[in-house]
């Protein structure tokens, strides 16, 4: 998996606001999205000219772009934050998802989250080239394919549950992070009429 320049998300992602897509014009995006979730702009956020330049406030010893999934681990150490990134994945045909409609999934889990945590959106590309950008609301993002009920959703961002209270997900996020390294929606089983589950990394190619 690399990452690299701006690229225009497909409607459905944008018709949600829950993603802030930088534009850029080098292969950054990366960091660019880590510099949106650290220093959010009021204004013009989708606008490489609203935030500070990232090799200002990042520090990126050893990083090389474009970025990878290997790097991840180091640029957390580097600068004292935490990284899930998730994968938009197209899916079949479910009771509340249109045929063709995509789902959000984890890709890459952090092992210890901290107080500066940031979720993350790759976008692929069929040229191999994939896309970073900054996930502002998680819930407003994956809500819809989790449940249809339109009430608050407080979800947790390891396995994608969902719960009606900020303290029942609190009570969950605990054994979570001990249980889940990764929960990925993998393929849809048509004699179960249902997507089945798994954990491991073998759920995303």
């Amino acid at each position: 998996m690399h990452a690299g320049c701006h690229v225009k998300l497909p409607k459905e992602i944008m018709m949600k606001k829950a993603v802030v897509n930088v534009q850029s014009n080098d292969v950054a995006c990366f960091a660019w999205s880590v510099v949106a979730a650290l220093y959010p702009a009021e204004r013009h956020v989708e606008r490489q000219s609203s935030y500070p330049h990232y090799t200002t406030v990042l520090n990126l010893q050893g990083i090389k772009f474009s970025m990878t999934l290997k790097q991840v681990n180091k640029f957390e150490e580097l600068n004292n934050v935490s990284i899930n990134i998730y994968y938009m994945n197209e899916c079949g045909k479910q009771k509340n998802e249109k045929e063709g409609s995509l789902s959000i999934v984890p890709l890459r889990l952090t092992d210890d989250k901290k107080a500066r945590h940031i979720n993350l959106l790759y976008v692929p590309q069929d040229n191999g080239l994939g896309h970073f950008t900054w996930i502002k609301n998680l819930s407003r993002l994956v809500g819809v394919q989790l449940s249809s009920d339109k009430r608050k959703k407080y979800i947790c961002d390891r396995c994608l549950h969902y719960f009606s209270s900020s303290g029942r997900l609190k009570a969950h996020s605990v054994d979570c992070t001990k249980l889940n390294d990764y929960y990925v929606r993998c393929s849809y089983d048509n004699s179960l009429s249902a997507y089945r589950y798994r954990r491991g990394t073998d759920c995303i190619s």
